[in-house]
């Protein structure tokens, strides 16, 4: 599966955002200074670049690789070219057309809106590929329209009109794991908004409450699973999850350091992805965990590249929101926190959608701080204002 957010070929969606992205660099007068400053990222590009001369799928790979790095080079043009709140009210209009065409899709062909697998029978797939990936990206355009409301002086009725068309688009996916993390993120996406724009005294303490009781949530969520998996309508295996697993690290196994090669283990007739498809006993395209698809790609290595880029744009992200009680670099800690969690149970980070926004928000808080090391320097930062 493309796992894009539309039913059109992956070679077709790269050709389309590639040339949209030459015209866009050498139109004239258009002069700025590319941001690269993202170094983490930037290794994970490297590497799956180079994992295509190990891929047991050449062609499969070459075009999984081109991907990356196309929609990697996307997000570092937006950060050069425009202030973060102009992306998000770009990224918010995006998800209102997919969501837009989605539900013109129920009007006009049901039968194209529904999965019709029959382990999926009557799931909402609209646009996107998979009735899981299309619950992701309603979850994330919910967060996009929550902020979009809460940022205007004055309140919209269609903003609000927007926010419920993303979360009913997610009960109608009926992905247990989105609506979870739909609930979730928008809370915490509130709490946190609420928190930066509070003047009390006690607004650290009111923090460490917080995630002192989100962390309690989760030992005890963790200790009693197979409980909570129950109560959410799942097996313990996570429908068939945990066996997935096995499957995928017995075959990391034998290629620990640097994998297999990027997009070409998922191939049919790829023995690797035969192989763990015969284990297992159904058909799969991904390692169903985000962080084990990598290291089944690119080895440990990769993986833990990959692991290091969150850990250092969470971070960056943190820092800068709170330095500058910026409400859009909370939005992007967020909305990167809500793609991290859908990763652990999906393969979301390193695909297109979300590894874009990854790196565009960890491009946007590694500049403003940058920014502010120049200015306690004496210096000048040269580059696009961050809130204009």
């Amino acid at each position: 599966m493309s796992m894009n957010p539309a039913l059109v070929p992956q070679l077709a969606l790269n050709a389309a955002v590639g040339l949209w992205l030459v015209v866009r660099m050498v139109r004239a007068g258009t002069a700025r200074r590319y941001d690269f400053h993202v170094f983490f990222p930037w290794l994970v590009v490297l590497l799956i670049l180079a994992s295509t001369l190990w891929a047991s799928n050449f062609a499969e790979s070459a075009q999984g690789a081109l991907s990356f790095l196309i929609y990697t080079v996307l997000a570092v043009h937006i950060v050069s070219s425009m202030s973060v709140e102009r992306a998000i009210r770009g990224l918010s209009a995006g998800f209102k057309v997919i969501l837009a065409a989605s539900i013109a899709t129920i009007a006009v062909s049901p039968s194209t809106a529904f999965v019709t697998a029959i382990y999926q029978s009557g799931s909402f797939q609209g646009l996107a590929s998979h009735r899981n990936y299309m619950g992701y990206l309603a979850t994330l355009a919910s967060l996009f329209f929550i902020y979009e409301w809460l940022s205007r002086t004055r309140k919209r009725l269609l903003d609000v009109l927007w926010i419920v068309v993303a979360i009913g688009v997610v009960v109608m996916t009926r992905s247990v794991t989105s609506l979870a993390l739909t609930v979730l993120a928008c809370v915490t996406l509130l709490c946190a908004l609420a928190l930066l724009r509070s003047t009390s005294r006690l607004r650290g303490f009111t923090a460490f409450s917080l995630i002192t009781t989100a962390g309690a949530a989760a030992v005890i969520a963790f200790v009693n699973f197979g409980d909570v998996a129950d109560g959410l309508g799942r097996d313990a295996t996570l429908t068939g999850r945990t066996g997935i697993w096995e499957a995928v690290l017995a075959y990391v196994a034998r290629e620990p350091f640097f994998g297999y090669g990027w997009d070409s283990v998922w191939a049919v007739g790829d023995a690797v992805g035969d192989g763990v498809r015969g284990r297992i006993g159904f058909s799969i395209s991904h390692a169903h965990s985000g962080f084990l698809n990598d290291a089944l790609q690119i080895g440990w290595i990769g993986a833990g590249l990959v692991l290091l880029s969150v850990v250092v744009g969470v971070t960056t992200l943190s820092r800068e929101s709170l330095r500058t009680r910026s409400q859009t670099l909370l939005l992007g800690l967020v909305i990167v926190m809500t793609i991290v969690s859908f990763n652990m149970v999906e393969t979301r980070l390193t695909l297109n959608t979300g590894w874009m926004l990854f790196v565009l928000f960890y491009a946007y808080a590694s500049r403003s701080l940058r920014a502010a090391i120049a200015t306690r320097r004496g210096g000048r930062f040269a580059d696009v204002p961050l809130n204009t």
